[in-house]
């Protein structure tokens, strides 16, 4: 690539950051990388597009409290140096839009029941090993006897149908096998 005359490129062992210089640090190849500072077109994705969702998958759901508490004292610790500024608080857009699943995890229930957190969603991960197969039956009774049928029902299925509205709602009746097929 060809450079115009009078550019010229500088290099710099290091990048500045408050009173001291940063050095570079290298990747695997070797090759040195600098920190780079989030593009403005990344920040407060969620806060400016409140339409879009994410979907953190087999993770386990009881973190997402946490760590929108965390986000959340943070931003209001240092909102004064916050740039852009959020329409909304963290948490709000965290537990609106932030959605997460599960398989084994008791607390992703007890979070959805206590902490308010409901974009929990339950899966069985069929046909891995590591997920419910050969032990569904059991593990949805592990997780869900005495819980509210309502809440229940938001975490086994709701959750995902408002995630992914265009797949069609579960069978209500056992499909009828036509004669003669």
């Amino acid at each position: 690539m060809a450079r115009r005359p009078g550019r010229h490129r500088r290099r710099r062992p290091g990048l500045r950051q408050g009173h001291r210089t940063v050095p570079p640090r290298p990747n695997i190849e070797g090759i040195p990388l600098r920190p780079r500072p989030a593009a403005p077109r990344r920040k407060a994705l969620l806060d400016r597009h409140p339409d879009l969702r994410m979907l953190v998958s087999e993770g386990g759901a009881t973190w997402v409290p946490f760590i929108a508490d965390r986000i959340e004292e943070g931003y209001r610790q240092h909102a004064m140096a916050v740039r852009p500024k959020l329409k909304r608080s963290p948490r709000e857009i965290i537990y609106s839009q932030v959605y997460a699943s599960f398989q084994h995890d008791q607390t992703a229930v007890a979070a959805a029941q206590s902490m308010g957190y409901h974009n929990v969603m339950w899966g069985s991960d069929y046909p891995h090993m590591e997920g419910t197969f050969g032990h569904t039956q059991q593990t949805l009774h592990e997780l869900f006897d005495g819980v509210d049928p309502a809440l229940q029902e938001r975490i086994t299925v709701g959750a995902f149908a408002e995630l992914f509205p265009d797949v069609p709602p579960l069978p209500t009746t056992p499909a009828t096998v036509p004669a003669g097929a």
